[in-house]
């Protein structure tokens, strides 16, 4: 009797990253439909500013909940779309502090998150295994 492959299991981190990202995309289209309704209810120059908005965060969102996706069924693609926006929002976040010249718990707290988030990614060879990504440290 042939053998049967186990399916690959997600990691639980990654399980977590990927409810996160779908909050987030979530959260992008309610804006994007609170956005939506304001450009309904004004007129002119808010109005435009309102419906381009609204449709960036529609876009965004749709975008988001993609790469949860991605995430969740563990994808390659989503892995390496995950360490790129992860790394630039580091870099981000690192030349937003050094041009404030001051202290942020917000700007600490990105920082570290998506430091966690990039070691995580490459340190766990269950995580790369999950992705079928090589070895890569």
């Amino acid at each position: 009797m042939a053998e049967m492959l186990s399916p690959r299991q997600r990691p639980l981190g990654i399980s977590i990253i990927a409810i996160i990202t779908a909050v987030q995309g979530i959260g992008d289209i309610i804006v994007s439909l609170i956005a939506f309704f304001v450009s309904n209810a004004t007129t002119g120059f808010v109005g435009g500013i309102a419906t381009a908005a609204s449709s960036i965060f529609l876009i965004v969102g749709v975008l988001t909940l993609v790469l949860a996706w991605g995430l969740w069924t563990l994808k390659p693609w989503a892995f390496w779309t995950t360490v790129v926006l992860e790394a630039l929002g580091f870099l981000g976040t690192l030349i937003s502090m050094f041009a404030s010249h001051g202290f942020n718990w917000s700007n600490f707290f990105h920082l570290l998150t998506a430091a966690i988030v990039l070691i995580y990614l490459f340190v766990d060879r269950n995580v790369r295994q999950a992705f079928h990504i090589g070895n890569l440290v």
